[in-house]
């Protein structure tokens, strides 16, 4: 290929399952993308599988041809095993790259360590982007929320790609735009990236938020482990006592909210929810006494089993109350 124009606009390297449905997220929006494995038979199959891309997959068997695939200055992402699988890849790499050139790493990686992989790399010219990636193979494959730190001079480049291929939301809304189909990605909206910051920001603000879920998720697990037939994760003492502790101020946010017009739907929904759900008697009562006077409708009794329906004769003086 000797025309830049006729070269691809990024590579990658890495096609297990997060890499492929990542390349294919690519080629769905236009970008002609050159991709390698170790494993060449693994490359060809997948290319053989998604010969009509709108962007186009290019195979690759060396990495020597991924290099010379791709117009400069070169972008090529990394996923692969990470910690030494990546740093393998990039020193075979590295030798082949010209100034200017830039290695995307997307994996789970502690930012101390993608500082210190960034500033090796600086040493021989090339630019380096740590990205945090979030949303699973699902998003890889129709929209991902990317969280790419380092030179911001190497995110402006790599800006057209991440920007197309990130989830999308609704600006007005905020709410996700859903519906993306192999081939025909969701069209407008705002993307889930933006640039974090220098050095190893991106995988910093990705260990966060994996350190969220991940704790989380583990209170969940042992509240379940030491009370396996509860009901509600409210009624689990760690939840009860954090919830009890913070609901002062909880409420108070909720009301300068709604004194000051700004809506909080989250805080307010979940504040109406917790209300309910710790009180013994609620309006719903009245709606079904109004649903009963108006269209009999029934009601049941909390003094009486369930299924046991009762009805008020409204034109008798006396409003008996019937069984139904």
């Amino acid at each position: 290929m000797a025309a830049n124009d006729q070269r691809s606009e990024i590579g990658l390297i890495g096609l297990a399952v997060m890499g492929q449905n990542l390349a294919l997220n690519i080629a769905d929006h236009g970008f002609r993308i050159s991709v390698y494995n170790r494993t060449t038979e693994k490359m060809q199959a997948f290319v053989d599988k998604h010969p009509d891309t709108p962007g186009g997959l290019v195979g690759c068997e060396t990495l020597e041809a991924l290099v010379n695939s791709l117009k400069r200055p070169r972008k090529i992402v990394v996923m692969v095993k990470a910690g030494s699988g990546t740093d393998a890849v990039i020193d075979q790499l590295a030798p082949l790259l010209d100034e200017g050139d830039i290695l995307v790493d997307l994996e789970n990686k502690k930012c101390t360590n993608t500082i210190a992989r960034e500033q090796r790399l600086a040493g021989r010219r090339l630019r380096f982007i740590g990205s945090g990636i979030s949303g699973g193979e699902e998003g890889a494959r129709f929209g991902p929320s990317l969280m790419p730190g380092g030179q911001k001079d190497a995110w402006k480049e790599v800006e057209p790609v991440w920007s197309a291929i990130a989830a999308k939301v609704d600006p007005d809304t905020c709410k996700p735009l859903l519906g993306a189909k192999p081939g025909r990605p969701v069209q407008g909206g705002e993307p889930c990236t933006a640039y974090i910051g220098s050095d190893g920001a991106g995988h910093y603000v990705k260990m966060l938020h994996n350190g969220i879920e991940y704790g989380d998720m583990q209170m969940i697990c042992e509240a379940y482990r030491h009370e396996p037939e509860l009901a509600n994760l409210l009624l689990a003492p760690h939840f009860k006592e954090a919830i009890d502790s913070a609901q002062h101020h909880w409420r108070k946010v909720v009301a300068l909210a709604a004194q000051h017009g700004v809506t909080a739907p989250t805080f307010a929904a979940s504040l109406a929810y917790y209300d309910s759900y710790r009180s013994a008697r609620l309006p719903q009562k009245l709606l079904q006494a109004q649903r009963d006077y108006f269209g009999a409708h029934t009601y049941e009794r909390v003094y009486q089993l369930r299924g046991c329906f009762f009805h008020i004769d409204r034109p008798d003086p006396k409003r008996p109350q019937r069984g139904a």
